[in-house]
Parts: C-alpha cells; sequence; structure tokens
C-alpha cells in the first residue's frame, strides 16, 4: 500500500512466540521502501503522556488540523499528504 519510495513505520505488538512476519523484500526493494521500527515505551511513559493530556499541559486537539466523515476519505489523505495537518481523522 505504501507508494514508491514511501515509508512504513512498523509497530507490531505481536506475541514473542508468533513474532515472525512474512515479507515481499522484492517489493521493499524495487518501490524503494523504507521501513523502521518504531521506539518502545513503558507503561509509566504512557500514563504521563495521558496525565498531559487530561490535566490540559498539552492541547492534543491541537495536533488533529482536520475531522473528516467517511464518505470524504480521500480528502482526508489528500490534507495527510500535502502537510496542511499534522494529523486527520477518520469519522465513521
Amino acid at each position: 500500500m505504501a507508494a514508491p519510495g514511501g515509508r512504513v513505520s512498523l509497530f507490531a505488538g505481536l506475541p514473542r512466540q508468533a513474532s515472525t512476519v512474512e515479507l515481499d523484500t522484492n517489493l521493499v526493494h524495487y518501490k524503494e521502501l523504507l521501513l523502521t521500527g518504531t521506539s518502545g515505551n513503558t507503561v509509566a511513559d504512557c500514563a504521563e503522556a495521558l496525565d498531559l493530556v487530561v490535566t490540559g499541559r498539552i492541547d492534543a486537539a491541537a495536533l488533529v488540523g482536520g475531522r473528516y466523515p467517511l464518505a470524504e476519505v480521500g480528502a482526508a489523505f489528500a490534507a495527510a499528504r500535502s502537510g496542511r495537518a499534522l494529523k486527520v481523522v477518520v469519522e465513521p
């Protein structure tokens, strides 16, 4: 689904005993994709982030650059691609 030259961030919270996934390396190579993994965080990190939002020290709503109904998902992606919006929300 990534465009040529696109970036794919792998967040795979998979069970330790089933953490292997099949990957088409030809797609990665020929589409010149960049694969990265996400950095880990702890439960304490998540609690601190939640506290920052709940107490109003961080205005999470300000991070959302637009809300779109599902029927306008194309416009949502266009806004995200254009850089006009840091985050977009698609509401079913």
